[in-house]
């Protein structure tokens, strides 16, 4: 070893310790292993974190050694040495000091990684210092923690197989708080994918908390999972839909939905409004939305129109290349449904040919065709078959390839029974007789069997009823507001191919209902004297609900078509602290219904008497018998007894078992609030939880009242509320519940953080920074003081509940509950007030003091009169310093001896005080 080295490490020699640096480099490379290596000798001493001149002898050794091996780039040569040195401060508290000064060890760490992460790309080195290096991540000290984040972000490029042995303690670190560190994430899911992919909800939920770098490496580990198991991320989509909104990170999440659409395209839309929402905003994302929005709209053709009509609105705004994108989409839609094109085709012509390029106009030519090959094709559709004519009296007029009656699209196909049919006159009993020919008969009843594509329900129906069938399908596909569902049962080009057109109004059909596939189609027909657009039919949608507002009519007797619903608004909540976690009792408190809306479109209709219920193979029909009044119009209801699923259930559904393991975990940690209270004042909005004791004891302090308390995070108590009545419930709930509607009228009224309840409930689990936050609030307003988790029978109970025995004290004045000498703050000038030690005494109903112990009391202040207490803390801590008594005529000041007794005295006045006011009700 050099001499000068020797004596300044031997003799820890501070003023010679300056000279090291007027060494040549030459002279020092081949003792730098020995040097750090005795270094890590005097670091590993006892009395090092105290003997400042070792620590300075130390820190300049290191500076000049790793110096030393930069410029002769002898890292390889040293590397095992400076590993070495670096795992012997893992031995040591790198925690920082009170004064956020970094420890030595933690100086010494930081300066040895410093040294070796600057060869990152020699994999030899990295290979030794990686092990030991990821191990600093959680050892308390962010500002090392945060450096190593960089140095690992730089070693996974050319590391990231040696990186993702560790891919556990790294995504710890991130989910802990470290989000620079998420930078490694996607360097090592193409070495490792398995162990991220147990982690994507959590690394999704940390997305509102990171900064924009940290969220676009987070979209770009999310971009591979979409390529990769698309599936993972599904359940995620609300979250990642938030994105959205940010101009960084809009152009990352679209490009993830595209990956994900491309799959499964079924699950994008719920969040069609926002996508275009983003491309309005932003412009430039615009190419990507319409990728995607051409993916759903392949779905069907309402999505396929919802589509081409936003498309089409952008044409005029859009460079070429933007132009051409747009255009290739369309096209795309156009050639899955060519019967769309020939209404869009002239908007899309006016807004593209005045400024279009020849690339551009070879497309509008590509589409002019496809416009015409379809206008041809339903040409031929339409005059490719015989069609039948029977006029009332028996007159018959046949022809073959002619031209489709102007009645053929009103009147309802009646398939026969058989090639004989009857038709029954209103005004005459005559009858006309009809035989088809063999061949136009068997082309007649291959068109109308086309019908069975319509619903594939109503394929089931007996051959008796095809009669019936065909009439109501018909009758659906006039455009008269029906439900979705129906609506397509009119969409077919067989409706517009019928073989046989009847005069409507010399025909009577048996009274008939059809049920299938959960819509009950009831069909009444009679004689009527007027025409199909003359009567409306009655629609009525009904479902489980379990409780309403009022009682909505339909409209009845001869008003015209209109909608009834009862609305309310409702600003309190209910929920039942009793869910999967056995608890002993529940607190009983009002709950508000959700409003609920009943809507009724009815016309002129008569009730219809002796009704039989038939059911044959699996479809219910209803038929009546009885005299019909010919003033009675033909009337179709449509019912949904099973309505369908929101968004919201399908989470729950999903995410079940997550939800109730995750509220087991919290329920310990975190009391449940019964009621949840919206209150305005002055144009300001606050959120009021209620808490109740469950114990239910023989002194319960809260057996009549609540515990009320104001928060600031409602966002979070309101998700809990709502996840604690999915883990309370057996099946997935949704917003039809009345508990779950009165929790999202809370949230609607209090309008907080400009989110709906959907996202709200379906946003990651509150994380435990949210749960931290609140329990601190819970200690702030001194819930803790009063209530307590009883672990035994899984109840949060208040004191005198989980501890009856301590209820003697607070009953009976011979017995004090504490006592004790309190300082207390007196002086009519708040600047001159000084300490005087009292002697303080609680028990039963009152507190009194005196001078001293042996000096006579004062007037005791009874605790009736006490309106509050509260602890007055540190600045920036917990640690309650002294605290204040608010009575109706003045305020206590007290300090005792420590925090410990300090705390002491809060709880038992606050528990003589919920015990106090428990007495007076």
């Amino acid at each position: 070893m050099h001499e000068l080295l020797a004596q300044v490490l031997t003799n820890r020699d501070l003023s010679r310790a300056g000279d090291l640096f007027s060494i040549d480099d030459k002279n020092l490379v081949t003792d730098i292993s020995e040097v750090l290596s005795k270094i890590q000798e005097i670091a590993s001493a006892s009395d090092f974190t105290q003997n400042d001149n070792n620590q300075s002898v130390v820190e300049i050794c290191i500076t000049r050694v790793t110096s030393a091996i930069r410029d002769t780039g002898t890292i390889e040569q040293h590397a095992p040495a400076m590993v070495s040195l670096l795992e012997s401060c893992l031995n040591h508290d790198l925690r920082p000091l009170p004064k956020d000064e970094d420890p030595p060890h933690a100086k010494i760490a930081s300066d040895i990684v410093s040294c070796i992460f600057l060869n990152h790309s020699k994999k030899s080195v990295m290979k030794l210092a990686l092990p030991v290096a990821v191990k600093f991540l959680h050892r308390g000290n962010k500002e090392l923690s945060r450096n190593l984040s960089s140095y690992l972000s730089l070693a996974a490029i050319n590391n990231a197989d040696l990186l993702a042995v560790h891919v556990q303690p790294i995504i710890d670190s991130i989910i802990s708080g470290n989000y620079s560190l998420t930078r490694v994430l996607p360097q090592i899911y193409i070495v490792n994918k398995e162990p991220i992919h147990e982690h994507v909800m959590a690394l999704v939920s940390l997305l509102p908390q990171c900064e924009n770098a940290d969220k676009l490496s987070l979209l770009n580990l999310f971009s591979l999972i979409a390529k990769h198991k698309s599936s993972l991320l599904e359940s995620n989509l609300p979250h990642l839909s938030e994105c959205l909104t940010i101009p960084s990170a809009a152009a990352s999440a679209l490009q993830i939905f595209l990956d994900m659409a491309a799959v499964r395209p079924q699950s994008f839309t719920e969040h069609v409004q926002k996508m275009k929402m983003a491309a309005e905003l932003q412009p430039g994302t615009l190419i990507l939305v319409a990728r995607i929005l051409g993916i759903i709209g392949k779905l069907n053709q309402e999505r396929a129109k919802d589509t081409l009509e936003f498309l089409i609105a952008h044409l005029g705004k859009v460079d070429q290349w933007t132009l051409m994108a747009l255009l290739r989409v369309i096209k795309s839609l156009t050639d899955m449904y060519p019967s769309l094109l020939p209404q869009y085709l002239t908007s899309i012509c006016n807004q593209v040919e005045p400024s279009a390029s020849s690339n551009i106009r070879i497309y509008l030519q590509q589409l002019k065709m496809d416009c015409r090959a379809s206008k041809n094709q339903q040409i031929v559709n339409q005059t490719s078959c015989g069609i039948t004519i029977v006029k009332v009296g028996g007159v018959k007029s046949d022809h073959t390839n002619g031209t489709p009656s102007p009645f053929n699209c009103h009147i309802p196909p009646i398939l026969p029974h058989s090639s004989n049919k009857t038709v029954h006159n209103g005004f005459q009993h005559s009858r006309s007789r009809h035989n088809l020919p063999g061949h136009a008969e068997a082309r007649s009843m291959s068109q109308l069997g086309s019908f069975q594509t319509i619903n594939r329900s109503m394929g089931r129906l007996p051959s008796s009823m095809s009669t019936l069938y065909y009439q109501s399908a018909s009758r659906l596909s006039s455009p008269i507001g029906l439900h979705t569902s129906m609506m397509r049962l009119g969409s077919s080009s067989a409706m517009n191919r019928s073989m046989t057109a009847v005069n409507y109004k010399n025909v009577t059909i048996p009274i008939a209902g059809i049920s299938s596939g959960g819509v009950t189609v009831m069909t009444t027909m009679s004689t009527p004297q007027k025409g199909i657009s003359d009567s409306m039919p009655t629609l009525q949608e009904e479902g489980p609900v379990t409780v309403s507002i009022g009682n909505a009519q339909p409209v009845s007797g001869n008003e015209s078509c209109g909608l009834r619903s009862s609305q309310s608004t409702s600003t309190t909540t209910s929920v039942s602290p009793s869910f999967s976690i056995p608890v002993s009792s529940a607190v009983t408190s009002h709950i508000v219904s959700p409003p609920t809306a009943t809507v009724a479109y009815s016309c002129n209709s008569d009730s219809i008497p002796n009704a039989k219920l038939r059911n044959t193979s699996g479809v219910t029909v209803i038929t009546h018998s009885g005299s019909q009044s010919s003033s009675n119009p033909q009337r179709i209801s449509v019912f949904e007894p099973y309505p369908m699923r929101d968004a919201v259930q399908h989470f729950c559904e999903k995410h079940l078992d997550k939800i109730k393991a995750y509220m087991v975990k919290v329920f310990v940690k975190i009391p449940l609030p019964v009621r949840c209270t919206i209150e305005e004042r002055k144009a300001r909005k606050h959120a009021k939880i209620y808490f109740a004791c469950q114990g239910k004891g023989e002194h319960c302090l809260y057996n009549k009242t609540f515990f009320i308390m104001k928060t600031r995070n409602p966002r979070v108590w309101i998700h809990l509320m709502f996840l604690a009545l999915q883990a309370r419930a057996s099946m997935a709930l949704s917003t039809r519940e009345a508990s779950v509607s009165s929790l999202k009228n809370c949230w609607d009224t209090l309008k907080a953080d400009n989110k709906s309840f959907l996202t709200l409930v379906t946003s990651a689990f509150p994380s435990a920074k949210d749960q931290d936050t609140l329990i601190n609030e819970l200690r702030t307003a001194r819930f803790f003081d009063v209530f307590e988790y009883n672990g035994p029978l899984n109840i949060w109970g208040c004191f005198l509940c989980n501890h009856p025995d301590r209820a003697r004290g607070f009953l009976q004045d011979t017995q004090p509950v504490i006592e004790g000498q309190l300082k207390e703050k007196k002086g009519k000038w708040k600047i001159f007030r000084r300490w005087r030690t009292r002697y303080f005494t609680l028990s039963a109903g009152h507190l009194s003091y005196r001078g001293s112990q042996d000096e006579k009391e004062v007037q005791p202040i009874d605790i009736s009169q006490i309106r509050s207490v509260r602890a007055i803390s540190s600045r920036g801590r917990n640690i309650p310093k002294a605290f204040e008594i608010f009575t109706n005529e003045k305020t206590f000041v007290l300090k005792a001896k420590d925090s410990k007794n300090t705390e002491q005295w809060v709880q038992c006045l606050s528990i003589a005080m919920a015990h106090s006011h428990s007495k007076d009700l």
